[in-house]
């Protein structure tokens, strides 16, 4: 046989393929990949999260102390009280305790954070038309707490925006340290504010004797300011026609009367916002 000598096809060593086109597929790749990877560590770190010790959640919440706003005495009280009796209604795990905090401020809002400190601020509280609707916002926010998901929704926030900062090569800690940041990333999904929902009702339904006005939260809050200027309380709390009709379609399911009396706000709370209404 003779050797000779050839040189190799012209461009044997070329894709055929554009190099554009490879880095769109490549870059896809990632993307869904990073995307699925997120995905799972938002799914099982609000689920492991679960098992923290309650213990270690109030040392946690120890950073995220009241910075000492007066509260008037009556209105504190009151919310206290409230507080108390619908916390020992709902079946709350040994150990766990309910702290509420009022914040003299016209944001419509209210949540529940670290260590079972549930804050409710004085523009919501001025909404409230009766006890009953106000003992919904707080039993709703105490079965947050029941159902751990202050430090699920914690847990998964801080890795979601770690694993960003990865990605991203960002260092931004203030998204995920300070109280600016806490608050950030507590933002509880529909499945927990519909459990929220149940327990509350539930709890509403013991301490009155039927859930009356509960449903009613949502449209007080609806109808009381433009659609432009959304509440803050709904940031996380949806509200939309279909929980009111899960709400009243619970209630029917358990046999809970959505007729009752409403209980009034105490004079001491209606009255305890201006100094001049109450004659001070």
């Amino acid at each position: 046989m003779d050797y000779q000598e050839r040189l190799p096809p012209e461009g044997i060593n070329t894709s055929k393929n554009s190099p554009l086109k490879e880095f769109t597929i490549l870059l896809g790749g990632l993307i869904l990949v990073t995307v699925v990877s997120i995905g799972l560590i938002a799914m099982f770190a609000g689920t492991i999260a679960t098992y923290v010790p309650f213990e270690v959640e109030l040392v946690m919440a120890e950073s995220y102390a009241d910075e000492g706003a007066e509260t008037p005495a009556e209105v504190a009280a009151y919310l206290a009280s409230l507080t108390e009796h619908l916390a020992a209604l709902s079946d709350l795990p040994p150990g766990m305790r309910i702290t509420m905090h009022y914040v003299d401020d016209d944001m419509v809002n209210a949540f529940a954070t670290l260590g079972g400190n549930i804050v409710i601020f004085r523009g919501l509280l001025e909404k409230m038309p009766n006890e009953n609707v106000l003992a919904m916002v707080v039993a709703h926010e105490i079965a947050h707490v029941k159902h751990r998901d202050p430090i699920a929704s914690l847990a998964r926030g801080v890795l979601v925006q770690l694993a960003l900062n990865a990605v991203t090569g960002s260092s931004n800690a203030d998204l995920v340290l300070g109280t600016t940041g806490l608050l950030t990333l507590l933002s509880f999904n529909r499945d927990m504010e519909e459990d929220a929902d149940e327990q509350a009702l539930r709890t509403l339904n013991v301490y009155y004797g039927h859930v009356a006005c509960a449903a009613e939260l949502f449209a007080v809050l609806h109808d009381s300011d433009d659609m432009t200027n959304v509440p803050e309380f709904f940031s996380t709390h949806p509200m939309d026609e279909r929980r009111i009709e899960d709400l009243n379609g619970l209630a029917v399911r358990k046999g809970w009367s959505t007729r009752g009396k409403a209980t009034p706000l105490p004079l001491a709370v209606t009255t305890g916002f201006d100094p001049a209404s109450s004659g001070l």
